[in-house]
């Protein structure tokens, strides 16, 4: 058995000035802040070689992640009212705070004598202030707007295992040794303090926005005489894409549906300088689908065609 490794610390500082205007509701304030921050990121990594054929990663680390400019601007884009549809608008937040991440990794890894892999790999994440969508009924000019804005949430945490493997078969005969199969499944648990007004220190323990619990991947792959294909499944479970501040008027959450999506690639390697790649893109035309609180309840339907390219590649 052998055991190797790294580890480092990493020391950054920002200096951030912000002025502008900020408008909730009908009430407008002036944005005039200066702020600093200096973050101290430690982190380690190895690797345990158990067997010429197994081996493991460990990895733990602090990670910083800042707002961009656009999550920070607080302009506000509003859409108004229709006859069948209430007002929305949507704005960025200046108040936004860096999120801070703490994670830990573990995996066992088996390697086949000729090719292939198979893993299963724990990870643990928690996280302080993560960035999510926020949306309350605001009240502009008169008319009633659902407005749409980032905001930090408080602490939270998110686990999770991965399983996955790729095998050649190349026991095949001729043409066939050049198929493979690949395949991953990966399960994640995460919730988080959510503030139950915009920027508030009042929080409800909530799910993790934009995080599904189950999603799968299976791929067959073929590599020979030049020729490389693969003809990908992908599922993504239902997730919470935002959560609302509305009273009875609006649900608690909005939730985007499963998905299911296919897509093809296929190339050729003309020679070592010019190949040549086909791309189609959802060929099971999956639709974007989600919907308030409960499902009969559709709130936002978008049917994403097939995509289709043909390139030439070209390198030196």
């Amino acid at each position: 058995m052998s055991v190797s490794g790294v580890g480092g610390v990493r020391v950054s500082r920002l200096d951030r000035d912000l002025t502008g205007n900020n408008r909730i509701g009908n009430t407008i304030s002036t944005i005039n802040s200066s702020s600093s921050h200096t973050d101290v990121l430690p982190s380690i990594g190895a690797k345990v070689e158990w067997a010429p054929d197994w081996q493991s990663h460990v990895g733990w680390g602090k990670t910083v992640t800042r707002p961009d400019f656009a999550s920070l601007n607080p302009a506000l884009s509003l859409t108004p009212p229709s006859i069948n549809r209430p007002g929305y608008g949507s704005a960025g937040n200046p108040d936004l705070k860096p999120v801070e991440s703490k994670s830990f990794d573990l995996t066992l890894e088996r390697y086949f004598a000729n090719n292939g892999y198979a893993s299963v790999a724990y990870f643990d994440r928690r996280i302080d202030g993560y960035v999510q969508p926020f949306s309350q009924v605001e009240n502009i000019n008169g008319l009633e707007y659902t407005v749409t804005r980032p905001q930090n949430a408080g602490k939270g945490k998110l686990h999770g295992y991965e399983v996955s493997a790729q095998k050649f078969l190349d026991f095949l005969p001729g043409v066939l040794a050049g198929l493979g199969v690949q395949a991953n499944y990966t399960w994640i648990s995460g919730t988080t303090e959510t503030a139950n007004t915009l920027n508030g220190s009042d929080f409800t323990v909530t799910p993790l926005t934009n995080v599904a619990r189950k999603n799968a991947n299976l791929a067959l792959i073929y590599e020979k005489f030049g020729f490389s294909g693969r003809l990908a499944f992908t599922r993504r479970d239902r997730y919470v894409e935002s959560l609302n501040n509305g009273g009875i008027q609006l649900p608690p959450t909005n939730v985007v549906r499963a998905r299911n999506q296919v897509d093809l690639s296929v190339g050729y390697e003309i020679n070592p300088h010019v190949s040549l790649q086909f791309n189609a893109w959802n060929l099971s035309h999956a639709a974007y689908e989600s919907y308030s609180g409960y499902e009969q309840f559709a709130r936002d339907i978008r049917y994403d065609p097939a995509v289709y390219s043909l390139g030439l590649r070209f390198k030196l």
